[in-house]
């Protein structure tokens, strides 16, 4: 859970001591605190993100394959695909994790901040204004910026394989041919 990854890694010395013992005594303190529920403080708002990459994702990857396939000059078009992506990851998705990030940081707090993913948003606007939704809006350009990179090679690797596999094929074809 990403609640338990976010409270052990924010776990800090105090006095020479940590607060939690490990991961399941994080697990039990979370539960006496706050129930079963506590587990999944921001879990709707990772939710929406997921949701929302994905979408886009799938939406960027399979133009780009069909493309590769038929062997259209992508170059373009997927640069443009790239540049929607990031802008969606940039303006949609970081806000979000702004959200999730709150919310899930405060689990295990005996003074809760935020309520609800709504009650986040609404005191985000209100205290720190637009610029509240993008603390550590570079980073997340960046992140995209470099999957963005590593997807193109990626898909620029499995089309030079799959015209030498289809080269391989072919050569392999005329050469049964003229025997």
């Amino acid at each position: 859970l990403d609640a338990i990854t976010i409270k052990l890694a924010g776990d800090m010395m105090v006095n020479g001591q940590r607060e939690f013992k490990g991961i399941w005594d994080c697990i039990s303190k979370i539960i006496k605190r706050e129930g079963i529920m506590g587990l999944f403080q921001g879990y709707s708002a990772l939710m929406l993100i997921t949701i929302i990459k994905s979408l886009t994702d799938s939406l960027s990857y399979s133009q780009k394959v069909k493309d590769k396939l038929t062997g259209k000059d992508v170059s373009k078009r997927k640069a443009l695909l790239d540049f929607l992506s990031v802008l969606t990851s940039f303006f949609v998705i970081h806000p979000l994790e702004v959200v999730h990030r709150r919310l899930t940081a405060q689990i295990g707090s005996s003074t809760p901040t935020y309520k609800s993913v709504f009650d986040c948003v609404t005191k985000i606007w209100d205290e720190e204004g637009f610029r509240g939704f993008y603390r550590g809006w570079w980073e997340t350009l960046l992140g995209s910026l470099c999957i963005s990179v590593i997807e193109t090679g990626v898909l620029a690797l499995v089309g030079s394989v799959m015209a030498f596999i289809e080269f391989k094929r072919k050569t392999s074809a005329a050469n049964d041919k003229r025997s």
